[in-house]
């Protein structure tokens, strides 16, 4: 299934967004984007701490949210890219080139690399990033909010993963992958960031003079 949706956006030689300078400036624009919003987000928690001396709920609300983007869109995603083997679309000899079709969540179990490390497909990484920005809707108060903002890069985060599958970079399940791994970080630290910012905030209190 992986590689007849990708053919869809293969032409005679490459796929659609080999060397399309939009495809190039989104994926740059991703990361960038991704960073900023974590420096800005970690900044304001970090100014929270120091000035109320504890793990206030704005601090906690922005810890969340920097945890999301750390463990699960960079984390786990690149522990998985670098120990899978399993070669991007665009280097399979389906689509012109010298490297074989290797099923989803085959591990590399003798530890030598068969597949370069820029060649590695799964999980992608981009997807990882935009979909980790719907955590970002726990910034919000109001219920109709956090939803627009859940939507809103719920759909960045698709556009995300096709714009990688048109360029050839990765298949339907790499994208998937991603969004179900960010998931599951999300409601992993859901249930563990109460208790951690409670015990946090011990010891706040018991380092008070």
């Amino acid at each position: 299934a992986d590689v007849q949706f990708s053919s869809l956006f293969f032409g005679k030689k490459h796929f659609l967004g080999h060397s399309s300078k939009i495809a190039k400036f989104y994926d740059s624009a991703v990361y960038g984007i991704c960073a900023l919003v974590f420096a800005l987000t970690a900044f304001c928690a970090c100014r929270i701490v120091f000035k109320e001396r504890k793990l206030a709920d704005g601090a906690r609300r922005l810890l969340f949210f920097c945890l999301i983007l750390v463990i699960g869109s960079v984390g786990l995603v690149q522990a998985l890219k670098f120990t899978m083997e399993r070669p991007r679309p665009y280097a399979i000899s389906q689509f012109a080139g010298a490297e074989q079709f290797v099923p989803v969540l085959k591990f590399n179990q003798n530890g030598q690399k068969t597949v370069p490390n820029e060649n590695r497909s799964f999980p992608s990484g981009h997807t990882a990033c935009a979909f980790a920005l719907t955590a970002l809707a726990v910034l919000a108060h109001r219920q109709k909010v956090r939803l627009a903002i859940f939507f809103f890069f719920f759909v960045y985060a698709g556009v995300t993963g096709l714009m990688r599958i048109l360029e050839g970079n990765h298949y339907l399940s790499d994208v998937l992958g991603s969004v179900v791994i960010v998931g599951i970080t999300m409601m992993l630290l859901d249930w563990f960031w109460p208790l951690a910012a409670e015990r946090i905030n011990g010891f706040f209190v018991s380092a008070k003079p």
